[in-house]
């Protein structure tokens, strides 16, 4: 997994401020802007408008990571209930919940897009709330999903709709998206290596992280940032910026949306 080739490291030095702006660490210059510095020895880079935290004398990122008591390295556990997304990074004052809308996922503060057909209350059912974006973890998801092609590395979108929905990223472009209700195609070669760590960091294998990409304006509405994977040969706009994208456990039963759109 390429993101945990900056993990467990000790991190190297670089000087993106003027030297009269530098502070000491262990006899070392650096700019606090860009690491932190752990008991006066050790310094940690900053990754995704965080520091990296300090176990020993190497550097980890805690969403993938705790540090035991005697400075061992242990993997978080893997997410196996329903959870949302939220996006990160505190250098950007970035924090957000992860919506879907429009096939996509965005950085959005009022609710995810979504849609129930009028003849399920006409039948006596019931439409689910489809106020948050949730997703299965290991086995918690649609059985409709289930049935039809997931497997433990598949994500689906926690919907009642025949079918589900299934979570992946586009090769092509690196947006995370997922596919339409009663439809399980996908854009050929579509990533879903995903791993995702209870409360806990979402992370796409092949990738080297996720960037929060300016869309398309629509009309007067200011434009959303939407979420994209960093993949290899692929280049980006200079507004894309990193970002954590981490789960937040959830309770409770039922699905969280009839589908989303």
């Amino acid at each position: 997994m390429q993101i945990f080739h900056v993990l467990a490291i000790a991190a190297p030095f670089a000087f993106a401020a003027p030297l009269e702006a530098l502070d000491w660490c262990n006899g070392q210059r650096y700019d606090a802007t860009q690491y932190a510095c752990y008991d006066n020895k050790l310094l940690c880079p900053f990754f995704n408008g965080a520091p990296l935290s300090a176990c020993g004398d190497g550097c980890y990122y805690p969403y993938v990571y705790n540090c035991t008591q005697d400075n061992q390295l242990n993997v978080l556990p893997e997410a196996d209930g329903l959870f949302s997304l939220i996006a990160v990074n505190p250098a950007k004052l970035v924090s957000s919940k992860i919506e879907a809308c429009g096939r996509a996922f965005y950085l959005k503060s009022d609710g995810p897009c979504t849609y129930c057909p009028s003849q399920v209350p006409q039948q006596g059912g019931k439409c689910p709330d489809g106020k948050e974006t949730i997703i299965g973890g290991l086995g918690l998801v649609s059985v409709h999903c289930v049935l039809s092609s997931r497997t433990d590395r598949n994500l689906c979108q926690n919907t009642a709709v025949p079918g589900g929905q299934l979570i992946y990223v586009d090769p092509e472009t690196g947006a995370l998206g997922f596919t339409q209700a009663h439809s399980a195609s996908k854009p050929q070669g579509a990533l879903q290596d995903i791993r995702e760590f209870k409360n806990g960091a979402f992370i796409l294998a092949s990738s080297w992280g996720w960037l929060a990409c300016p869309s398309k304006q629509q009309g007067s509405a200011p434009a959303l940032l939407q979420v994209v994977a960093k993949l290899p040969g692929l280049s980006y706009a200079s507004e894309c910026f990193d970002i954590s994208v981490l789960t937040v456990e959830k309770t409770g039963g039922g699905f969280a949306a009839w589908q989303y759109t």
